[in-house]
């Protein structure tokens, strides 16, 4: 810190051992010998701001930063990858309103998780509001006002518009136990030159019942579809935390995308698990026969191996349904070590 600035500058380097015996391009996902894993080497800057609390109440953030609004399902780092997603441009975040928060930002440059810089066109606005504790009620605006956004649509155009609303919060049922809910919806549709069937809506709604030491959810997300011409796109999404890890809908089907998911968690010593069962189907049906697009399982458990350092084992397995255009069958499994210092 220097009197209301504030410098950052943050470089990474990623790599891998022993022989390469995995494909790191997608563009080779047909090629290749090997299954996808999109984390090659990388290395050089990661972040490069200057923040200014100059003005009451605000922070502007001018620079290579990390981005993630919201639940971060429109916009977020997607950092499960091993290189973040970072943007250049301006954030300004201000508080001046009583219980309120609002976030906008202008990013003009892009470097996607395969470390790859590009131009980018992208503005984004966020106002959440607390009317009670443990509730908020928020309203957001993504405008991505460029041909590429990284949706695999097959249009000469993916420029788009994302308005919604999203209310989430606590109610206590025992001194001990929560009911949690989300309910979101919001519309896509076509910005400046985008493909006019650019036109879809979204909503997913959750519930869980949550103890002091375990929790249990259901949740249902529709990514619509325009009667089967365009699904709802999220390509600056947190991909790992939505539709299951084993990343199968990195880009919504034409007929669009609903995910329903039972979630569990335990707490117990110093190990906590987690699973998710995953349905999913096209959102709209047409002519086909089947709707059923696959099934998958994911489990985590994490160990507290002393304070310092964590081991996470992790799996992901995917069966593909009637319905889905590649009998793709996968499975996962990561192994992780995390030590703090």
């Amino acid at each position: 810190p220097v009197g209301d600035f504030r410098f950052m500058a943050q470089v990474i380097g990623t790599d891998y051992l022993g022989p390469k015996r995995f494909n790191d391009d997608p563009a080779r996902g047909g090629s290749s010998r090997y299954p996808l894993l999109p984390d090659p080497r990388s290395d050089g800057l990661n972040q490069l701001y200057v923040d200014y609390t100059g003005i009451a109440d605000t922070r502007l953030r001018v620079g290579w930063q990390v981005v993630r609004m919201g639940n971060e399902r429109f916009l977020s780092d997607n950092d499960f990858r091993q290189t973040p997603t970072i943007f250049d441009g301006v954030t300004i975040r201000n508080t001046s309103l009583p219980d309120t928060e609002i976030v906008a930002g202008d990013y003009r440059r892009q470097r996607s998780a395969l470390g790859r810089q590009a131009p980018a066109t992208l503005r984004a606005l966020t106002i959440a509001h607390n009317p009670l504790p443990g509730h908020s009620v928020s309203a957001y605006g993504y405008w991505h006002d460029q041909a590429a956004t990284g949706a695999q649509t097959g249009f000469a155009s993916n420029a788009n518009r994302v308005l919604g609303i999203v209310a989430e919060g606590g109610i206590p049922l025992t001194l001990s136990t929560t009911l949690h809910y989300h309910a979101e919806a919001a519309r896509q549709s076509k910005l400046a030159g985008g493909d006019s069937r650019i036109e879809a809506g979204y909503h997913h709604i959750g519930v869980a019942v949550a103890g002091s030491a375990w929790s249990f959810g259901v949740d249902d997300e529709r990514k619509g579809s325009n009667r089967g011409q365009y699904g709802f796109q999220t390509p600056l999404s947190n991909f790992y935390g939505f539709n299951g890890t084993a990343l199968q809908f990195t880009t919504t089907p034409a007929q669009g995308l609903r995910d329903r998911w039972l979630t569990a968690t335990l707490a117990w010593n110093r190990w906590r698990f987690s699973t998710e069962w995953h349905t999913f189907r096209t959102d709209f049906a047409g002519a086909a026969a089947s709707r059923d697009l696959g099934r998958e399982w994911d489990f985590l458990a994490t160990c507290v191996l002393r304070p310092d350092l964590d081991l996470r084992v992790q799996h992901a397995r995917f069966r593909a349904g009637s319905a889905a255009r590649a009998p793709n069958d996968v499975d996962k499994t990561w192994v992780g070590v995390t030590y703090r210092y």
